[in-house]
């Protein structure tokens, strides 16, 4: 019964993405630094005298230190400085309304990224896309026999795109991020079986896949019946209305 009273604001929340570039980091800069190393030890032990004794423990010396200071940077690349020295580009940040995500849940993802790079902000272009896709991967671990195995496998894969605005310090853009209540499940961490959700994030051409980031979702093991009401799914077909694009 309406008493009058003005429903409650929807809660919002931001949340920072996760660069997932910095993966890349960590392994070429450990592969590298392993092998600089290893290139160094043997030019320093290297034999001869005079020149032939100086050159290689100075080939040693200029391969070994800078690679492996790369590779303790690699050790590090989680760290927002690195990640944006690489990408030109802080970390994005989404602000999503109504929170917490939920089974059936619609919300508005609001998308804004900074470019902290002079490069990076000579190369915007006058109409620029950010690209998500919202993804519910599954795990399952079980055994054959006496062997023990392990599955891992999508079972939602929802696409989407939307143009930027220009702001004083980036760009943003607004984009909906509707959660299937007929795909998919609640997030579930046991030792056996695992679901878990997570929006991948990343910016148009020219810029791509260097400025790839997700947020890790945690959806609650609850129907936002209000909202599919809200929107008539609930009315026609077996849910109503059309059901969003999943995959396997």
């Amino acid at each position: 019964m309406d008493d009058g009273r003005p429903a409650p604001a929807p809660v919002s929340q931001v949340v920072e993405a996760k660069p997932t570039v910095a993966r890349v980091v960590v392994i070429v800069g450990g592969v590298l630094a392993v092998m600089a190393a290893a290139v160094g030890i043997l030019l320093w032990n290297s034999g001869g005298s005079g020149l032939s004794y100086l050159i290689p423990r100075a080939l040693g010396v200029v391969l070994f230190v800078p690679l492996l200071a790369l590779l303790a940077a690699a050790a590090t690349s989680g760290s927002t400085t690195l990640t944006e020295r690489l990408t030109g580009w802080a970390n994005p940040t989404v602000e999503f309304t109504p929170w917490p995500p939920q089974l059936g849940r619609t919300m508005t993802a609001v998308y804004r990224r900074q470019p902290i790079s002079a490069r990076a902000r000579g190369r915007l272009p006058a109409q620029l896309r950010v690209e998500t896709e919202l993804v519910c991967e599954e795990w399952v671990e079980y055994t054959v026999g006496t062997d023990t195995r392990t599955d891992t496998h999508d079972v939602v894969r929802v696409r989407s795109s939307a143009s930027t605005n220009p702001m004083a310090d980036g760009v943003e853009a607004v984009l909906v991020v509707a959660i299937p209540f007929d795909a998919g499940a609640p997030t579930i961490d046991l030792d056996h079986n695992k679901v878990r959700w997570r929006l991948d994030t990343r910016l148009g051409q020219p810029f791509g896949k260097r400025t790839a980031a997700r947020v890790d979702l945690k959806v609650e093991p609850v129907l936002d019946a209000a909202t599919l009401i809200g929107e008539g799914r609930l009315a026609g077909g077996p849910f109503g209305g059309p059901n969003p694009e999943v995959g396997s």
